[in-house]
């Protein structure tokens, strides 16, 4: 269990350890989860731990999720810095060897930040998969390119082609992370949080559509 990087909001901050072990280890992880609910309970600012198990794990496996809430991220940074944790991981990896695989959910890598939804988080909520973030941003992406690669040049008449491909890949960056990627991901949530095959699939066909339609119309405009 490595240090993550903490979800914060207002109130408190949560921190989220994704367990997978073999079906026959894991009746154990209570009682692991239980020792280290323990020893972070003696830290100032702890406020609740829980253990949740998750739905559709890996065949012949188990899932849980275990969440450790902090008034502060000061005061988390205290216990994940802290001798009784590391004494703690270290009995855990001895116990469960390869028999168990560690992950936080809430580490925020490649694209995860803008797809992550307001709020604390929920230790059963599981990640966005990278395949599904990969699409929206390239809905987002591809329109806002082709339309900002032909205005942008119109309000900086004479400038050098590398000027002009720079301040479009600022603007591009800028408008997605701030404001367009974000509301795709809102509006497109039921989508990415979907399980089932088909829904899955139905809601990647209706996105390559989109910008299957998109890439015609301007293909049109431009010839």
């Amino acid at each position: 269990m490595s240090t993550d990087e903490p979800h914060q909001r207002a109130a408190y901050v949560d921190f989220i350890v994704h367990l997978i072990v073999l079906t026959e280890r894991a009746e154990e992880v209570p009682l692991s989860q239980r020792e280290f609910e323990l020893a972070v309970s003696r830290f100032p600012g702890h406020t609740m731990s829980q253990v949740k198990e998750l739905d559709d794990p890996p065949e012949r496996c188990r899932s849980f999720a275990a969440v450790h809430r902090f008034d502060t991220v000061q005061h988390l940074i205290g216990w994940l810095e802290s001798e009784d944790r590391q004494r703690l991981i270290r009995k855990f990896k001895s116990r469960y060897g390869d028999e168990a695989q560690i992950s936080y959910p809430n580490e925020l890598a490649g694209f995860s930040a803008w797809f992550s939804p307001p709020g604390v988080s929920n230790p059963t909520r599981r990640p966005v998969a990278i395949w599904k973030q990969s699409l929206v941003v390239l809905l987002a992406l591809y329109p806002l390119v082709l339309l900002l690669g032909e205005y942008v040049p119109r309000c900086i008449p004479g400038a050098h082609p590398l000027t002009v491909k720079l301040a479009v890949a600022a603007l591009a960056v800028a408008i997605m992370g701030f404001f367009l990627v974000p509301q795709l991901a809102r509006l497109l949530r039921p989508w990415m949080e979907a399980t089932r095959f088909w829904p899955q699939v139905l809601g990647a066909a209706a996105l390559i559509g989109a910008l299957t339609a998109f890439w015609a119309i301007m293909h049109f405009v431009v010839a």
